[in-house]
């Protein structure tokens, strides 16, 4: 009896020591991420949604990945060859399953870009994917894939799109897919209780070789506070988007530290150009970016943590980035002039969307744009929302006159930011301009590199003229992280996390 009782001391005191560290008797292998907002679906290619995709890039391979210095390497595809300047030969790996034991095969590759490409899906990935003609299964493990023109882009838009199970898909409503995912990624589904939490298990056959710790848990905590105070109880192991003024206190802390790394997402104020109105007008949108005091957006609410966004929208990581190109300058004076010239001297009402907790101090710095766009005599009503009924509304393209929206690049390549988010017509694109349509067409289609950056440099000195959006800046990303954990953040913001250990 005595022998029990101190047996049961000892127990009692382990896990107590356990739970004062912060942590949990069965947490020795897992690894638990805070990002601002849930996964909105489980069906990849759906939505270009870095958060949601942070997830699902752990369930879901690609052909092609980026590494953490963003070069393209093989994935699925363990070689490639082009024949001709219009034809893609992937030779794929395999020894590779899906999570229900069923083997992987080219007619997978085949369904999954035959789906990406089918306008009545609605994918926001179809305008990465409309150059390719034809997909043809050769054999089991090879794929070809033929486009209209040339297409330098193929390896990178081929890097973002996960692979679907055509045997599963073909088997299950939409519905049911949007829950119950099957991939080849390191990781599987094991539990999603949405808006608490998403919970991925190590696969331990996975073609890689098994990931670095047992199981991933992803949770949704909107409030950059209530992230920072889970950090540092050792309840979470990384946080995205720390806010400047909150650095210290992750700095502070005896369990965190703080990482940063410049950017590839840019931060802009979408301009909806399709009704009637005084937005159709170029002079007006370019006033309401010299009434923005950009400097003052970052020094003040972003405390330095990010650089002015040039006309183009295009972080300097970007292929056809063009230093050359000057921010707007911040000019008040300019910005009623050139109200006055388009016939707008007393200003008009405006409506402004905010999304709240996607983006470092979005809330406040789209509050602080509010103001600003006020001075100049614009009535701006707005709404703050959050991140899931934001997206809905940029699924079914409610947008209001302006919205503040990030956008990642995952391709780091200009038509990857012009491609979906100015071409007319496409799913996230409020803005159509013949000439802009045209200098994309040629873009994408030009293999030679001198050629392209010439075409991006101009469009985007076109685009300092149309001034489709309000420019706001290039974020720098800050993370808080464990001091258990080893891992270092990316420049694309993809929380991957298959090389990560815990010391």
């Amino acid at each position: 009896m005595q022998r029990n009782r101190w047996l049961l001391g000892i127990t009692v005191l382990v896990l107590m020591t356990v739970l004062m560290a912060g942590g949990s008797a069965w947490a020795a292998d897992e690894i638990v991420i805070a990002q601002g907002v849930d996964a909105t679906t489980m069906i990849p290619n759906m939505q270009s949604i870095t958060s949601t995709n942070n997830v699902l890039e752990h369930i879901f391979d690609t052909l092609v990945w980026r590494d953490e210095n963003l070069n393209i390497i093989p994935a699925l595809a363990k070689s490639w060859e082009t024949p001709d300047e219009v034809t893609w030969d992937f030779h794929l790996r395999d020894d590779v399953t899906w999570h229900d034991g069923q083997p992987f095969t080219a007619a997978d590759v085949k369904y999954t870009l035959d789906f990406i490409l089918d306008e009545s899906v609605g994918s926001q990935y179809r305008p990465y994917h409309v150059l390719i003609e034809s997909i043809e299964v050769l054999d089991d493990h090879t794929v070809r894939m033929v486009t209209y023109e040339p297409h330098p882009l193929m390896l990178a838009r081929l890097s973002m799109t996960q692979i679907f199970a055509q045997h599963h898909m073909e088997a299950h409503s939409m519905d049911y897919l949007a829950s119950n995912p099957i991939g080849t990624g390191p990781y599987r589904l094991a539990e999603w209780v949405r808006d608490e939490r998403v919970v991925l298990e190590r696969c331990e056959d996975h073609w890689r070789g098994p990931a670095g710790v047992e199981r991933i848990i992803f949770r949704p905590i909107p409030e950059s506070s209530t992230r920072i105070a889970e950090l540092s109880t050792g309840n979470v192991d990384i946080i995205v988007n720390v806010p400047p003024h909150q650095i210290s206190t992750v700095e502070n802390s005896p369990n965190a530290r703080i990482e940063s790394v410049p950017s590839v997402r840019v931060i802009f104020l979408g301009i909806n150009t399709e009704p009637e109105g005084p937005l159709q007008d170029s002079r007006v949108r370019r006033a309401l970016n010299y009434a923005l005091n950009r400097e003052i957006l970052i020094e003040a609410i972003l405390e330095g943590l990010g650089q002015p966004l040039a006309p183009g929208g295009l972080s300097n990581f970007h292929f056809g980035y063009d230093p050359s190109i000057e921010p707007f300058p911040y000019d008040p004076e300019r910005a009623q002039e050139l109200m006055a010239d388009a016939g707008y001297p007393d200003g008009f009402p405006l409506h402004m969307m905010i999304p709240d907790g996607r983006y470092a101090m979005d809330r406040e710095v789209g509050e602080a744009i509010v103001g600003m766009l006020r001075n100049i005599g614009l009535t701006v009503t707005y709404d703050v929302m959050e991140w899931g009924v934001y997206v809905n509304h940029i699924n079914e393209r409610k947008l209001s006159d302006l919205y503040l929206l990030g956008w990642g690049g995952a391709t780091v390549d200009a038509e990857g930011t012009f491609g979906p988010l100015l071409y007319s017509g496409n799913p996230l694109s409020y803005f159509s301009n013949a000439e802009v349509d045209a200098l994309i067409d040629r873009g994408r289609t030009t293999v030679d590199a001198e050629e392209r950056q010439a075409i991006y440099s101009e469009l985007s000195h076109l685009l300092a003229e149309e001034a489709p959006w309000v420019y706001l800046h290039q974020q720098v990303d800050v993370y808080g992280l464990s001091s258990q954990l080893d891992w270092q953040p990316r420049s694309d913001e993809r929380l991957w996390m298959y090389h990560a250990q815990l010391r």
